[in-house]
């Protein structure tokens, strides 16, 4: 791809109940926002790196809607979501930012653009007949979450010293 092409691209999904009531909600207009500051990153690498941190900032400047954005999108839900991603949960008071933050990762994907060589055009979009290339594919490899890392995979509930002073760090927010 050339310099000013982005070999990524910034989506969202709407594949359940849960998810159309948040974008139904309210919060749509909110999700696009975190969508167009990860398409501002330059590859796709940045943005996955950047998804998290994307997500986590507009949390932190929004604390007042995240009880309403659990509620939304249900709260076992998010709590299983959170087992299968960080193990058992251990109580902390910023728990609901890490549970936020799970619900906008899960509907915000990032998405891998490959370009077809110059002057070829895939079968399938000229014969009805030839069936579907997975080399053909136009979008691929869906960052599955902005973590990269087994580091990254804490959450920010685990991350914080218990002897921390709770007001401290939120005060950061």
């Amino acid at each position: 791809m050339s310099a000013e092409q982005k070999n990524f691209v910034v989506s969202f999904l709407n594949d359940s109940t849960n998810i159309k009531a948040i974008i139904d909600g309210g919060y749509g207009k909110n999700i696009m926002d975190i969508m167009v500051a990860i398409n501002s990153c330059s590859d796709f690498e940045e943005a996955k790196k950047q998804k998290i941190p994307c997500i986590q900032d507009y949390i932190c400047k929004n604390m007042q809607h995240i009880d309403f954005l659990i509620y939304l999108y249900g709260h076992s839900l998010v709590i299983h979501d959170y087992i299968n991603r960080f193990g058992p949960i251990e109580y902390s008071p910023i728990l609901d930012v890490d549970f936020a933050t799970i619900i906008l990762d899960n509907i915000i994907l990032i998405y891998e653009a490959r370009q077809f060589p110059e002057n070829t055009t895939p079968k399938y979009l000229v014969d009805s007949s030839v069936q579907y290339d997975y080399k053909d594919i136009v979008v691929s490899e869906k960052a599955s979450c902005g973590y990269d890392s087994e580091e990254e995979l804490q959450s920010t509930s685990q991350q914080i010293n218990a002897d921390a002073d709770i007001t401290e760090i939120l005060s950061k927010y």
